[in-house]
């Protein structure tokens, strides 16, 4: 009977090889047996799932299945049956993580030396395991200084298991030193695995165990924390990582002027401070900061000083970002049009986004309007107008009176072409997924088959193929991704959803309001759940959820959240309704509330000015909030809302955006 079954195996692999644009609609059979076929390979039932792998007849089945059982910590086979499967599968998603098993089972010795150089003979060492197997056989053969360069690359920039770890300083700690150990203290520290930072601190002595227990006392703003930066020795004191740690202490104390002694401090040395997204988030917050209405002008000038500075690549998105920074604190709070200008026209040369452009074209124009260059003031709101689906472009076309929006009708799918994506494996991989619950793994098969895709007809098809598998993330995501190709696929991208009844608990929230922020929060997918624990249409957080429905007197579960969508829509909008009702009607500080909390909106209440006195302009309100996230999400919020004011109107209307942001549109 076993010897059956391995034939039966051995035969699955063999049918594997042949082409991918075969294998149509993937049977229940099939998908039943893969979800068997996983679920044994839990039980750690390997024979049985090999049985059940012979049983099938999709070849997506049984790549996934195979893939199961090779990464499977507990299936030790023979490294040439692997071999065999990357040989006929070499673009396959996951092998990385076949490699990756096999690469630590290498170090680990549950290969002979002899297969393990065979191994990484035919696929080179991508992983820290497998690059200190290479780096251990270096040593042994007495080629220490090729042995030590990869061994010093792995342990500065690898996260590696505690029995990994532990047998490289068994095996080769007596090559590393203790700045090989502080670098790798720092490379957890950017990971904020600052337990990790610490325990590989102690390594390197008490002095660098005291110096990594600041920073995370900083980090975390934990009691006394200053104290213990104070008794960090003299010689770390100048230390980048650590003067990071001492600008996020200062950012969540809500201290920017010590915080600005920081940054510039530590100016033009931001490429070694660490990596480079978490020393501009927290570089940009605090700069906003500075820019509160209570402080002096030389305290701005200080900060704008930083941003013109900045010393970023002019291809990097932090260029762009930057620059237009710099110019807007010149044309706001400077009043010098001149310094605006040079620093908007830098940044025009090297923004690509819709976005960016319709935002640089629309600074520009005011600008000019400043400067009295009437004609480059039309001429920019002109440009800013081509991009109508974004914030600014709305409000250049309300400039000028170009303000309505017409959605075409998208041309049909093509259904020669729909059946062609049926037919493709990525296809049959699309619809597992879906099956196994496994939605993560759907992003690089729509990638798939996108990829080949040569006009608006045929992206239509794959629209309608992510709709019929209730993929509506990836059928809007591929709606959008067309429309920056020019293609009229604007319906799909902001569809018209038909939502089940809901109660309102409070008050009626403009329906093409609560449209563009489901849109901005979920994609309209029901069951989309963030990396913080939002979840779906509207992202209600688990508290919030239970705020609320004791609020309004509502039965509550968690999984409720997911699996009764009313309830999640009742919820959030009701809440969205009392937000914009304690923010006096204000729809730009309701949607900022609702992103980021009402406490912060009234912290840049007073910090900014109230535009709904006149103090500033919503449009500088909205430049001037600090946390780039919701920044965005209020601007994007609103240009949906008018996309759906068409969507709701027979596919045309004028946009209201000027009105949206000063009252809310009654």
């Amino acid at each position: 009977m076993r010897l059956r079954h391995y034939l039966k195996f051995v035969l699955s692999l063999v049918l594997l090889s042949s082409s991918h644009l075969v294998q149509a609609n993937i049977s229940q059979t099939d998908l039943k047996l893969t979800k068997q076929v996983l679920d044994t390979i839990r039980q750690e039932k390997y024979d049985h799932a090999k049985y059940l792998i012979g049983e099938m007849h999709n070849k997506a089945a049984k790549q996934v299945g195979l893939h199961a059982l090779y990464r499977s910590k507990g299936y030790v086979t023979h490294p040439s049956e692997i071999i065999d499967f990357i040989a006929k599968y070499p673009n396959w998603k996951n092998l990385t993580s076949i490699k990756s098993i096999m690469e630590n089972r290498i170090f680990r010795g549950q290969y002979d030396r002899k297969s393990g150089e065979k191994w990484l003979n035919s696929y080179p060492a991508k992983t820290g395991a497998g690059k200190l197997f290479v780096a251990e056989q270096l040593f042994l053969t007495d080629k220490t200084v090729q042995g030590l360069k990869i061994l010093r690359s792995v342990w500065r920039g690898y996260v590696l298991n505690s029995k990994t770890e532990s047998s490289v300083l068994t095996k080769m700690g007596q090559y590393l030193d203790p700045w090989d150990h502080k670098l790798r203290a720092d490379f957890f520290m950017n990971a904020n695995m600052t337990s990790a930072a610490i325990r590989n601190a102690g390594y390197a002595g008490n002095t660098y165990t005291k110096f990594y227990e600041a920073r995370e006392a900083l980090e975390k703003k934990q009691e006394g924390a200053l104290e213990k930066y104070n008794q960090v020795a003299a010689s770390l004191k100048k230390d980048m990582g650590l003067k990071y740690s001492l600008l996020k202490y200062y950012r969540q104390m809500r201290d920017e002027l010590n915080g600005l002694k920081v940054l510039e401090s530590m100016a033009g040395k931001e490429q070694t401070v660490t990596r480079q997204h978490l020393y501009w988030t927290e570089k940009f917050f605090i700069i906003h900061m500075l820019l509160d209405r209570r402080h002096s002008k030389s305290i701005k000038q200080r900060a704008y000083k930083l941003l013109a500075g900045h010393q970023q690549s002019i291809k990097s998105v932090r260029y762009t970002d930057a620059e237009f920074k710099a110019g807007w604190v010149a044309y706001v709070h400077f009043g010098n049009y001149k310094l605006a200008k040079t620093h908007f026209d830098k940044t025009q040369k090297n923004s690509f986004s819709p976005e960016d452009r319709s935002r640089i074209y629309y600074w520009q124009a005011q600008t000019a309007r400043k400067l009295g260059d009437m004609a480059s003031y039309q001429s920019y709101l002109v440009k800013a107008t081509k991009y109508k689906y974004t914030f600014y472009g709305q409000l250049a076309g309300e400039r000028i009176g170009k303000n309505f929006i017409r959605i075409p009708a998208p041309p049909r799918a093509d259904n020669q072409y729909l059946a062609i994506i049926k037919q493709n494996i990525h296809a049959d991989f699309i619809q597992i997924y879906n099956y196994l619950g496994q939605k993560k793994q759907l992003k690089y098969h729509y990638y798939k088959l996108r990829a080949p895709i040569k006009n608006a007809t045929q992206m239509v098809s794959l629209v309608e193929f992510a709709q019929s598998q209730n993929n509506s993330h990836y059928a809007m995501d591929t709606a959008r991704k067309a429309m920056i190709k020019g293609w009229n696929l604007q319906s799909f991208a902001y569809p018209n959803v038909k939502f089940p009844q809901f109660i309102i608990y409070t008050g009626q929230v403009d329906k093409a309001l609560s449209y563009g922020l489901i849109r901005q929060e979920s994609l309209f997918d029901q069951y989309a759940i963030s990396g913080s624990g939002a979840r779906g249409f509207m992202q209600i957080m688990p508290a919030t959820g239970e705020y609320l429905a004791k609020k309004y007197r509502t039965p509550y579960k968690l999984s409720w959240l997911h699996s009764k969508p009313e309830l999640n829509l009742g919820l959030g909008n009701s809440y969205l309704y009392d937000l914009i009702n304690n923010f006096g009607g204000s729809y730009v500080m309701g949607t900022a509330a609702y992103n980021a909390g009402g406490t912060w909106v009234k912290r840049w209440l007073k910090a900014n000015g109230d535009p709904r006195i006149g103090e500033v302009a919503f449009v500088n309100w909205i430049e001037a909030i600090p946390k780039s996230e919701t920044r965005n999400y209020v601007k994007k919020v609103i240009k949906n809302m008018q996309v759906f004011k068409s969507r709701f109107n027979n596919n045309q209307a004028r946009t209201n955006i000027i009105g949206a942001l000063i009252t809310g549109e009654k």
